[in-house]
């Protein structure tokens, strides 16, 4: 596989310029100059390129690119926007290259291969894929999506927010499973929507009387929670917008369960209901005002994956989510809801499949093993032989769900955490969405991020 894309620029030695040209591919950055007799050649894995900046010097806007012995400045590029947005992807691509399991990255085998024929048309291609794919990550990670979801539109409109009657300016996110709502300013509201909770989208309703509101510019999606209707309105091209939502919801279909018989498998419930007897008369009195507190928001903003996500949601996060609501807003917040409702029983396959896995699983339960009982010594739950076993299944089932990162140390106290606040499934599912999104780079076996936090604090 070959890629390369050139920029005429000028390379700084000194306070020397050496015009010339610099290349980029999937793996290397290189730069050649010939001038008056004399050549040079740069070669740089992008593995190895340790900060990536734009600064001003010299005459005009440079690129600096730091390995770990030495700084290249570049210059004089014609277009340093698209240069410098080509060179963060690239490298960006290559550190998680570098940072996955071997042969869990396989992105590149996607991208189409290059003959000097067709390369103007697949460089522009590539260019196309690489954005389509920032913004889908940034969209994910935004709101919190599976690493599937993929962004297929983005358009500015009005959000008419029920709570305080008023409109809120932002942009509208459509994928092919979720529409997604985001204000201009910052945590002002954000908004999702699961296609498999809209039960209905049009243009006006006969039930939605706003005086205020020009009906000839909204659209209004109805979605099965106590039948809750969301007005988007002010829309550039609504007509669009109106007919890519009708297509997808059209074409949208329920994921299938696992064919597995659930009735053979008995799952633990949230543990701290059955340990919780050392609760102090004030730790109670506590969680109940926690927990009018929290029942007094969703009644003004809604409950649920599709609740408007405001300020003070965030303000009622940091004074404390009670002990009763974990289970709810852990699942919800992590996204994990979403996998969760994407794989239907595949927990309760996970699990008899691990039980039944032997030989190459066999390394991966004896370091489970080993490590059940150090994970949270001090609960009840798991001085108890229902506590462990829940652990064991959890632990087991995600290492038979993720081969290529299996079991690592400290999974067990996470799984130990989750599982004394949520029931044995959605603490799969949060698990999940904590190694393989939230912290991707904590719970594998190469730690990375764990040990740049060490390097870094």
């Amino acid at each position: 596989f070959f890629l390369s894309i050139d920029y005429s620029c000028s390379y700084w030695r000194g306070r020397v310029p050496r015009q010339g040209w610099l290349y980029l591919s999937v793996n290397y950055l290189c730069f050649y100059s010939y001038l008056l007799g004399k050549d040079i050649t740069i070669v740089l894995k992008f593995t190895d390129i340790t900060s990536l900046e734009r600064l001003q010097a010299y005459v005009s806007e440079t690129i600096r690119i730091g390995t770990r012995f030495h700084v290249h400045d570049f210059s004089m590029f014609r277009n340093i926007d698209e240069t410098y947005q080509m060179m963060e992807q690239l490298a960006n691509f290559a550190a998680k290259k570098l940072l996955s399991e071997k042969g869990a990255f396989r992105e590149e085998d996607f991208f189409p291969a290059v003959t000097k024929k067709t390369a103007p048309k697949v460089i522009s291609q590539l260019k196309r894929d690489l954005d389509a794919k920032t913004r889908s990550e940034l969209y994910q990670c935004r709101f919190r999506l599976p690493a599937t979801e993929r962004l297929d539109g983005e358009v500015a409109c009005h959000l008419h927010t029920s709570y305080n009657r008023s409109n809120v300016s932002g942009k509208l996110y459509i994928s092919l499973n979720f529409v997604c709502f985001a204000s201009r300013v910052y945590h002002q509201v954000n908004l999702i929507i699961p296609f498999r909770d809209i039960v209905a989208i049009k243009k006006q309703s006969d039930d939605v009387i706003l005086p205020d509101i020009d009906t000839q510019s909204t659209i209004i999606i109805t979605i099965k929670e106590q039948a809750g209707k969301f007005l988007f309105l002010n829309f550039v091209d609504r007509e669009f917008v109106y007919e890519k939502l009708l297509n997808i919801l059209s074409q949208y279909e329920e994921a299938k369960p696992a064919d597995v018989d659930i009735s053979e498998i008995t799952l633990s419930p949230p543990l701290y209901l059955q340990f919780n007897s050392n609760y102090t008369e004030e730790r109670l009195t506590l969680e109940k005002e926690r927990e009018t507190l929290w029942n007094m928001h969703f009644t003004t903003y809604g409950r649920g994956s599709t609740m408007y996500r405001t300020n003070e949601l965030y303000e009622l996060i940091f004074q404390g989510i009670p002990d009763s609501l974990r289970n709810e807003l852990w699942l919800i917040f992590s996204g994990a809801i979403h996998d969760k409702a994407a794989n239907p029983n595949i927990y309760h396959k996970l699990v008899q499949q691990s039980s039944l896995v032997k030989t190459y699983h066999d390394s991966t339960n004896d370091e489970i093993e080993r490590d059940l009982y150090r994970a949270l010594p001090d609960q009840k739950a798991f001085q108890n032989e229902s506590g462990i076993s829940a652990l064991r299944r959890l632990l087991r089932a995600y290492a038979c769900h993720n081969t290529d990162v299996g079991y690592c140390q400290a999974m067990n106290i996470i799984g130990g955490v989750l599982l004394l606040y949520m029931n044995e499934e959605d603490a799969f599912w949060t698990l999940a969405a904590l190694c393989e999104r939230l912290l991707p780079d904590y719970y594998n076996t190469k730690v990375v991020g764990a040990l740049i936090d060490q390097g870094k604090f």
